[in-house]
C-alpha cells in the first residue's frame, strides 16, 4: 500500500488548493496585524505598501508547473494577489532545497571549510516531506547543483501515522481507545520530540492517577513503550533518508563533506544520531545550523 493511503482525507468541501489559501490568508493577516500594532505609524506604513508586495513561496524538490499553478490559485483566493497578469508577476517560487541553502549559509553553515568542487547535501527534513539537494562550491563561492532534487513522503507525520496504527491495535481491546486521538497528540507533542535512547523505556502521559489497563501497560495516565518499538516507527524515514542520500552521491559522484541536516523533523535527536551513526563512517559530517528547526519558516 503506498505511503499516501495514511495520509488522513481532506474535510468535506476542501481542495488542497482550498486548505493552502487558508492558510496563507492567515498568515497574511498575522502580518498585517503585527505591523500594524507592532511598528510605529503602523497603520499607515501598512497602507503605503500593501499593493506593493512581492511573495517568494517555497515548494517541495521536484514540483514543477502543475503544482505552482495550483499555488499561485491558492495565493488568488488567500487575495495575497490579484487574478491579472501584473498579480501573477508578484509571486515567484523556490524550491526548498534552495531555500534551506540560503538558510543554512547565513545560520552558522560552516562555508569556510568548504574547497571548490567539494560537495554539500541540504537535507530539509519537515513535516511532510524529506527534501534532498545536492551543491558543489564553484571556485568563484557560489553554489551550483549537481544532482536531481528529490522529495519524499517520509516527514515527521509519518512517524506519528506508525505510533498511530501501532496504538490502535494494541487498545483494541481496552476502554482507553476511545482516548486515542488524544494519546495520539500527547505522543506527538512530547514523546516524539523528547526521543533520542532505544533502550530505554518510553512513557505517554494522556491521562489521571486512576487512568490503569496493565493489559495494555497503562498505569497512573502514563502508557508504557519499549524504546525499539518507538524506534521503529522512525525507522522509515531513516531508512528512506540514507537510500536518498546514497542516490544523490551516485548522481553527482563526489564525496559529501558535510550533511546539513534543517526542517521541523530535524530537532529530533534521534533521527539526528541515527544520521550521524550511519553517515560519518563514510567521511561525511552531519550538520545542524543555529535555527535549523525554523529553516522552513524563515525561507
Amino acid at each position: 500500500m503506498p505511503i499516501e493511503a495514511d495520509i488522513p482525507a481532506l474535510p468535506p468541501g476542501k481542495t488542497a488548493a482550498t486548505v493552502v489559501a487558508d492558510f496563507l490568508r492567515y498568515l497574511f493577516k498575522c502580518t498585517e496585524t503585527y505591523i500594524q500594532e507592532k511598528e510605529p505609524n503602523g497603520e499607515s506604513l501598512w497602507s503605503s505598501l500593501q499593493n506593493q508586495i512581492d511573495f517568494i513561496l517555497t515548494h517541495p524538490n521536484g514540483w514543477e508547473g502543475a503544482q505552482q499553478s495550483l499555488m499561485r490559485e491558492a495565493a488568488v483566493m488567500a487575495g495575497l494577489i490579484p487574478d491579472t497578469d501584473e498579480g501573477h508577476s508578484q509571486l515567484s517560487f523556490v524550491t526548498e532545497g534552495e531555500a534551506s541553502l540560503h538558510f543554512a549559509v547565513r545560520n552558522g553553515f560552516p562555508k569556510s571549510d568548504m574547497k571548490p568542487g567539494e560537495g554539500v547535501l541540504v537535507l530539509d527534513a519537515g513535516g511532510g516531506t524529506i527534501d534532498t539537494t545536492t551543491y558543489a562550491k564553484r571556485a568563484d563561492g557560489w553554489y551550483e547543483e549537481i544532482a536531481t532534487p528529490q522529495c519524499h513522503f517520509h516527514g515527521s507525520i509519518f512517524v506519528t501515522l506508525a505510533a498511530q496504527k501501532y496504538m490502535k491495535e494494541l487498545l483494541s481491546e481496552s476502554r482507553f481507545l476511545d482516548d486515542l486521538d488524544h494519546i495520539v497528540n500527547c505522543f506527538d507533542r512530547t514523546t516524539k520530540l523528547r526521543f533520542s535512547k532505544p533502550e530505554e523505556m518510553q512513557f505517554i502521559k494522556f491521562g489521571k492517577s486512576k487512568d490503569n489497563d496493565e493489559a495494555c501497560n497503562i498505569r497512573y495516565g502514563q502508557l508504557k513503550l519499549a524504546g525499539k518499538e518507538v524506534a521503529s516507527f522512525f525507522e522509515p524515514a531513516v531508512h528512506c533518508i540514507l537510500e536518498a542520500i546514497a542516490e544523490q552521491q551516485k548522481q553527482c559522484k563526489l564525496p559529501y563533506i558535510h550533511v546539513v541536516l534543517v526542517g521541523g523533523f530535524s530537532a529530533s535527536d534521534y533521527l539526528f544520531q541515527q544520521l550521524t551513526k550511519h553517515l560519518e563512517p563514510k567521511g561525511c559530517q552531519v550538520l545542524r545550523p543555529d535555527s535549523y528547526v525554523y529553516a522552513t519558516s524563515a525561507s
